[in-house]
């Protein structure tokens, strides 16, 4: 598993379903993985939220040597562009300020602040599996074929963009609340 910022609900589906829940934080960074960033379906289309990095994207480093860049107001951007878009959202106001409380946690690097984002995650859709960083090398690799069977739900401006595919947990939380769980296992 490559542990994403707010991960794709199709992603976190793929890794709940096959239990790839363990992270390989000596796997060599790759800007390819776009670990720093996740997709809002919002009423323009696809909004990408990207956290960061100290030494920007095209470091040479370790997944658990790569650190987030706070001298920007980022984690307010992007609590700001939820609230935008998903203000509205059906589940919106029992799931917000845990999301925010989870943006805005003291962490400086950025495996050890996504794999608590989805560990988080996990505890709000009652799923109780956990996911673990290895210490060990472990092969990583994005095989898109395993994310064929995109999760098809409800999005809020679905009638104006048309559905967005690989949008972060995020849209299936706030739409769905409770019902999360049910629909990443489909």
């Amino acid at each position: 598993m490559l542990p994403v910022y707010f991960m794709s609900a199709n992603q976190l589906s793929y890794s709940i379903q096959n239990k790839d829940l363990i992270v390989a934080g000596k796997t060599p960074y790759n800007k390819m993985y776009r670990l720093n960033r996740c997709v809002l379906a919002s009423a323009q289309g696809p909004l990408i939220l990207t956290v960061p990095l100290l030494h920007g994207r095209n470091q040479r480093a370790l997944l658990n040597q790569i650190k987030l860049d706070d001298r920007s107001k980022w984690r307010r951007e992007h609590i700001n562009s939820i609230r935008t878009v998903y203000g509205k959202a059906p589940f919106f106001i029992y799931y917000a300020d845990t999301i925010f409380e989870i943006i805005n946690l003291e962490e400086s690097y950025l495996l050890t602040y996504n794999v608590t984002i989805i560990n988080r995650i996990f505890d709000l859709i009652h799923y109780p599996g956990r996911v673990s960083i290895a210490e060990e090398e472990l092969p990583t690799a994005i095989d898109k074929a395993n994310l064929s069977n995109q999760i098809r739900y409800h999005q809020i401006f679905e009638s104006k963009t048309g559905f967005i595919s690989d949008c972060s947990i995020l849209d299936v939380l706030f739409n769905y609340g409770p019902r999360s769980l049910n629909l990443l296992m489909k």
